[in-house]
């Protein structure tokens, strides 16, 4: 183990990318491919009588996907932890056709589950090999009325790789090897979000003010690849006789009135960051709270950074506390150095985790730079890597979990290692004031940034169908989206228009409206959280792998119900999520006054 944030070992999923094994790999599944389309070919419909047929078909089609998922994953992290590495980009064009294979693949499988009659479908739902895809199975069938005719899709993939994927590589590409000037010193955009977190007032503002302007340097070429994105997918659910906000929540089992629920619920309670915002506003000798100070660190003294070691310690704690098995993952994880965590340039912003099915292991990609926010992405990504790892004995097809209840299990792990920090009586109240800042500044994204970006999302797909939206365009939707969100606390001159450049969300090509997810999340990691402290640490850790293993194997509201005993379209459940949010407030608000 490294002593300082580490760079992650992918040697255990392929040497490097040029060796035996990586090439292997893509032409015994190109070879496969060949195959599988040629069978597709001349494949009989689905009947009662072909069922054996058809469960070996789907049976090699979940093959295939999880080798693809393999390599595309080791990709992504050659691609991510080097912006500049020209043969991984290359190599990121090949897989994503081999993607594009997948995909046509599927609509085929698609097709003929959703013209079968029932008794064919039910019939191949008894085959033995195909136990533990009830779920997957039904979505398959249910997306075939989804769905254009298996060759309209096979084009619209092989089209999305030279245009909608392109155009979100096109972005990585640019702001993967984007810097700008901070004190005097060129910093890497991946900087961006920590730098703005800074003690210093001056950091923060200079972070602010300099990434925006290089940002608007590439302004009209990251306002084309966002339309041509929008656009692609606006013609696609028009053809498809849907829209793309209803194929976002579809595509995330759940409903739209239950969406609606949580939302309104939000809105409702979104006075409680807004009053976080204007005590942070008025710490900071300010009326109304600038862009660049909602991150800003709330502290009796000097902020405290931590090092890699401390950071480690921490999760690790908080983790063993509430979930033995879960800092025994962590620390394996550690251990084998799984993490990207250092912080240099040619890195692409943001953090992830991957995984792969095939060697049953995650990757967690994230820039450390001593923060306390970044001790909280750590133990964030540590909780999507263990999400993995429950589920790595799940076949493929049956791992297929939403964003929504992805996010439950790294929400959860962020919200341990604060309760853990907040719970130890010996804890100096600097520390004790930082990790409530931390706590309201994560429930004002989750409140009031997230919701910002859904309600941008629906306004700019809206005015995408007229045409086009220019830089300013986009600056002006941004800004006025803003200000209706955070309302009066916000200073009307202090606003990011540039925000939609600035995040990869509204970039990626595999999912839009990729947002509310977050929200969703937060708020249902909540209610875990609720019930793991109503029953106990020794009760709660089999309920939460249970709760885990279930994320794909039925709809939110499925899931919730069973694992929670809850009805997501009622708003209680909701409102009584965010009880907490109000209870750090008057702690943040008394520790306030009582440091004058």
């Amino acid at each position: 183990m490294t002593t300082g944030p580490p760079t992650w070992n992918l040697t255990a999923w392929f040497p490097k990318l040029d060796s035996d094994a990586y090439r292997l790999a893509i032409q015994e599944l190109t070879d496969a491919l060949t195959t599988y389309e040629g069978q597709m070919a001349h494949a009989v419909p689905l009947t009662v009588d072909s069922c054996s047929r058809w469960a070996d078909h789907i049976q090699q089609l979940e093959s295939m996907g999880d080798r693809w998922r393999h390599l595309r994953a080791f990709v992504s992290c050659l691609t991510s932890a080097n912006a500049d590495d020209q043969r991984a980009r290359r190599e990121s064009v090949q897989v994503a056709a081999l993607g594009a294979r997948i995909e046509n693949a599927e609509s085929h499988v698609e097709k003929a589950l959703g013209t079968a009659s029932d008794e064919s479908f039910l019939a191949l739902m008894d085959d033995p090999s195909l136990s533990g895809l009830t779920y997957a199975l039904n979505r398959f069938r249910a997306r075939a009325a989804r769905r254009l005719e298996p060759a309209l899709e096979t084009l619209a993939s092989q089209l999305s790789i030279s245009g909608l994927h392109a155009w979100g590589t096109l972005y990585k590409d640019i702001t993967g090897q984007l810097e700008f000037p901070v004190a005097g010193e060129p910093k890497p955009l991946a900087w961006r979000r920590s730098l703005m977190q800074d003690p210093d007032t001056n950091i923060r503002h200079e972070a602010f003010l300099r990434s925006n302007e290089a940002l608007r340097t590439h302004g009209e070429t990251l306002a084309t690849a966002l339309n041509a994105i929008a656009d692609s997918r606006i013609r696609l659910q028009q053809a498809r006789g849907s829209s793309v906000r209803e194929e976002a929540i579809w595509a995330e089992g759940m409903s739209e009135e239950t969406l609606e629920v949580m939302l309104d619920a939000v809105r409702s309670r979104r006075h409680l960051a807004q009053r976080y915002l204007a005590l942070k506003a008025a710490h900071l000798g300010t009326p109304k709270i600038h862009f660049a100070d909602i991150g800003a660190p709330i502290s009796l003294g000097q902020a405290d950074t931590f090092s890699w070691s401390e950071a480690k310690t921490m999760v690790l704690q908080a983790f063993e506390a509430y979930h033995p098995e879960l800092a025994l993952f962590a620390e394996e994880m550690f251990r084998k150095n799984y993490i990207e965590a250092e912080p240099r340039r040619g890195k692409r912003t943001g953090a992830f985790c991957t995984s792969s099915k095939r060697h049953k292991s995650s990757r967690v990609f994230m820039t450390f730079r001593g923060a306390l926010g970044d001790v909280v992405t750590l133990a964030h990504e540590l909780g999507h890597a263990y999400h993995n790892a429950v589920m790595a004995d799940i076949r493929g097809l049956a791992s297929r979990y939403p964003a929504s209840l992805a996010e439950t299990a790294s929400i959860l792990c962020e919200s341990l290692v604060g309760d853990f920090i907040l719970a130890d009586e010996n804890i100096d109240d600097n520390i004790r004031l930082q990790f409530l800042d931390k706590r309201l500044h994560s429930a004002t994204v989750y409140m009031l940034n997230i919701p910002m970006r859904y309600e941008f999302e629906c306004a700019f797909y809206d005015a995408r169908t007229a045409g086009a939206l220019g830089v300013n365009d986009l600056c002006a939707l941004m800004d006025k989206t803003q200000k209706q969100v955070y309302g009066e606390v916000l200073d009307p001159k202090g606003t990011d228009p540039l925000f939609w450049a600035s995040k990869l969300h509204f970039f990626l090509t595999g999912i839009s409206f990729y947002n509310f997810p977050y929200t969703f999340g937060y708020l249902f990691s909540s209610g875990v959280l609720a019930e793991a402290r109503r029953v106990g640490p020794v009760e709660f850790q089999p309920r939460l792998r249970a709760l885990l293993r279930q994320t794909a194997s039925g709809s939110v509201e499925d899931v919730a119900r069973q694992a929670l005993g809850v009805d997501l379209k009622k708003p209680d459940f909701w409102l009584n999520a965010m009880d907490k949010v109000q209870g750090d407030l008057n702690a943040f608000e008394a520790m306030m006054k009582r440091s004058g």
